[in-house]
């Protein structure tokens, strides 16, 4: 387990439940995020690359006790609590939820997806399966 496991899982899952392209997830802004307590769900809005819009991208609590994995909101928490995701120096782009990822190139991003699935697949997949892997499987 990396030492930013749980930003990794939060980048995994928000890349997942988006659908979108893997470059994408590193233009989520903290100001376009929108609880609504109707629907009891945060509305984090994604933004597309090509076009530049905005599109509505709601998380909703999927709360199982063994489903916790995959849970966008226990991702988060963790990854703000565990390792302080919520917490910005001046110099960095505090309004970015992964900061570290708008520092990077879109090809670069898609790279480090990559990376993180190659990373936390077992370790008895055969090469040619994880050579197949990449971050585009999210889509």
């Amino acid at each position: 387990m990396s030492s930013k496991s749980h930003q990794e899982r939060a980048i995994l899952l928000f890349t997942a439940y988006a659908v979108g392209r893997s470059g994408e997830v590193k233009f989520n802004k903290f100001s376009n995020w929108v609880f609504d307590p109707r629907f009891n769900l945060t509305d984090t809005c994604w933004t597309e690359i090509k076009t530049t819009n905005i599109y509505s991208s709601p998380q909703v609590n999927v709360y199982a006790r063994d489903s916790f994995a995959v849970d966008w909101y226990h991702a988060m928490g963790c990854y703000g609590a565990l390792e302080k995701g919520f917490i910005t120096t001046q110099k960095e782009l505090s309004d970015f939820v992964f900061p570290p990822l708008h520092r990077m190139t879109d090809n670069n991003v898609s790279i480090y997806i990559t990376r993180i699935i190659c990373n936390n697949v077992g370790k008895d997949v055969p090469k040619d399966v994880l050579n197949s892997l990449s971050s585009r499987l999210l889509r």
